[in-house]
């Protein structure tokens, strides 16, 4: 009897330990939002930056999260966003300040176009 109930809580032990691991090495998906009358983007619900109202990063920002997970060409942004300038997309995207590795995952961007994903 002693044996069988210490095996079951070595077991319960062993499950939760089990659990804990696994949900420490699976990575969590974090939400990219941008508050526009605080002008702020945050990752689960921590500032990661601000913009000027009116600047080209607030109306790049401000784009973006409109058209997220959509292509949005060059051609689009440099004519409705940057009015008319010609841009590089991964400057645009640089400028912006936002930390690199949500950079690496929250933009697909190629030459001529752009994806972005609010979930990172």
């Amino acid at each position: 009897m002693w044996i069988t109930i210490t095996t079951l809580i070595i077991c319960v032990i062993n499950m939760i330990s089990l659990v804990g691991l696994f949900s420490c090495l699976t990575e969590h998906s974090k939400k990219l939002t941008f508050d526009r009358d605080k002008k702020i983007v945050c990752c689960d619900g921590q500032k990661l930056i601000s913009v000027r109202e009116g600047s080209a990063n607030f109306r790049f920002i401000d784009y973006i999260f409109n058209k997220k997970n959509q292509e949005i060409s060059l051609s689009e942004l440099e004519g409705v966003v940057f009015f008319g300038n010609d841009i590089n997309l991964n400057k645009a995207i640089s400028n912006t300040n936002l930390p690199k590795e949500i950079i690496k995952k929250a933009f697909k961007v190629n030459a001529k176009k752009l994806v972005f994903n609010d979930t990172v």
